[in-house]
């Protein structure tokens, strides 16, 4: 029985040993350092002991990310000449370029996708700064920017379904998101007066840190959505850049460029209160990754309590699509622009097939908030052929036909009597996701009693708005229930 206690002793003794060691390992910090000559990668604890150098090479090895699993790091390095994306092991060994060999051309800013089989980097080689993805086999390389204008800074959403990314549209650099696709890109910061950079999604998705250039670079903390952004930092004087994500999402470790001295790194508790420096500044320390996206499960539109989720799939030319908006029509245009002229008014539900696109066109639209809208040429089954966008500010415009059933042609109009905001379930507590002004005319499908005791009109999955903000035209009451209750 001795022997048996014992025995049991020591085998929690070193399966604690184990986890302690484990856990060490998973919350290391990789970063950019010259410490030993040139710039190469290495790893530190989080606290900035423990600093240990994995890769050793004449060129130049940076800007290191975690894979989800931490087994691998990608990174970017000339270490061929020109530079591109590689692949190791968290030990440093076993170096594989991943980007095509593009001579002249520049790779950067790896980032790898939850479910480990794709890399998000940019490339210059189209001679603009473009957002592409490869598989880590190093195949299927495809761009998913092809603007006149840069795309930098992927980062990818722990679901897998957005990449959030830097782009300079209209002049000065913003934070924009888009799908894995490359599709239905949106703003997510508006401001002229500085230039923001390096989103980084928290490790639950609901946040994203940047960095933002306005004299002095700070950091920053927003909704995924790009609402309520609150400063962490207060760099006065220096430049704050490069923030990640601890594993347990609670602190970000960033790099600060102080005037005249080398860039360091430092950390900070998401509440803006405990600050702690990484590295001393005496040697340049740069490019912190610290957590990757490790994947969580998709939902539908984040926060929806009634659980609906939208259609899903990319659209494509030869896809067969359906015209699915908040209003009862959509304007058909002769070009791809929100000012090119009207072919048609075009009912909801109508169908037809995509012909050509995407055309991504950066506008300032009538809600003076700047987007790139991702046009489509359509071909409607009624002949008519024009332009029209894919989404507006996460708004649907076109869906997949073959992803949801045939949609009934509009039987009940609202117009609002108010100014409205419209939601993401049936109730006044849950989540504002759009507006709109008095006396516009909008188009439902459904309704249902609302968590208020209020009859909610549904718009389109997972938009709905106040039966009493409307006036009603049409036959309303006997639209479906598709909620928990409606008007019997």
């Amino acid at each position: 029985m001795k022997i048996t206690v014992f025995a049991l002793c020591l085998l929690i003794t070193l399966l604690i040993r184990t986890s302690i060691a484990y856990s060490q390992a998973d919350n290391l910090i990789l970063y950019v350092s010259d410490q030993d000559g040139n710039r190469e990668i290495y790893t530190m604890s989080p606290d900035g002991s423990n600093r240990q150098r994995l890769t050793t090479n004449t060129n130049e090895d940076t800007e290191p990310a975690w894979s989800p699993d931490r087994s691998q790091i990608a990174f970017s390095s000339n270490r061929d000449g020109n530079f591109s994306i590689y692949i190791m092991n968290a030990d440093g060994s076993n170096a594989q370029r991943v980007s095509p060999e593009n001579r002249g051309s520049f790779h950067s800013s790896p980032a790898w996708s939850p479910t480990e089989d794709r890399i998000a980097y940019v490339s210059n080689a189209s001679g603009v700064n473009q957002i592409h993805t490869i598989r880590v086999d190093g195949e299927e390389d495809t761009p998913l920017t092809a603007q006149r204008f840069e795309s930098l800074d992927p980062s990818w959403s722990p679901d897998g379904r957005i990449i959030a990314f830097t782009s300079n549209p209209n002049g000065n650099y913003e934070i924009f998101s888009m799908t894995s696709s490359g599709q239905g890109a949106r703003g997510l910061t508006v401001d002229s007066t500085v230039d923001s950079d390096s989103p980084a999604w928290s490790p639950d998705g609901t946040l994203i840190a940047f960095a933002a250039n306005g004299g002095s670079g700070e950091i920053y903390v927003m909704n995924a959505d790009g609402s309520n952004v609150r400063l962490l930092t207060s760099a006065a004087n220096s430049f704050a850049g490069s923030p990640t994500w601890s594993p347990d999402g609670q602190t970000i470790a960033y790099a600060l460029q102080g005037r005249g001295v080398e860039p360091s790194i430092r950390s900070v508790s998401i509440d803006g209160f405990s600050l702690l420096q990484l590295t001393d500044g005496t040697t340049f320390a740069n490019f912190p990754s610290w957590s990757s996206p490790t994947p969580i499960a998709a939902t539908g539109i984040v926060g929806d309590p009634s659980g609906e989720t939208p259609p899903g799939g990319d659209i494509g030319v030869g896809a067969r699509i359906q015209v699915a908006s908040l209003e009862p029509t959509v304007p058909l245009r002769s070009s791809p622009s929100m000012n090119a002229g009207i072919v048609r008014t075009t009912p909801r539900s109508t169908t037809g097939v995509i012909i050509d696109g995407p055309q991504f066109v950066a506008e300032q639209s009538s809600r003076s908030v700047p987007q790139e809208f991702n046009w489509w040429q359509v071909e409607l089954t009624s002949g008519e052929v024009g332009w029209m966008p894919e989404s507006m500010y996460d708004e649907p415009v076109l869906v997949l036909a073959d992803d949801i059933a045939p949609m009934q042609p509009v039987t009940c109009r609202l117009t609002t009597i108010q100014g409205v905001n419209i939601r993401n379930g049936p109730g006044a507590g849950n989540d504002q996701i759009a507006s709109r002004p008095g006396d516009w005319e909008l188009a439902a499908d459904g309704q249902a009693l609302g968590s208020d005791g209020i009859v909610w009109w549904r718009l389109y999955v997972g938009f709905w708005v106040r039966s009493d903000f409307v006036r009603e035209n049409g036959d309303c009451n006997n639209l479906p229930v598709v909620g928990t209750g409606g008007r019997g």
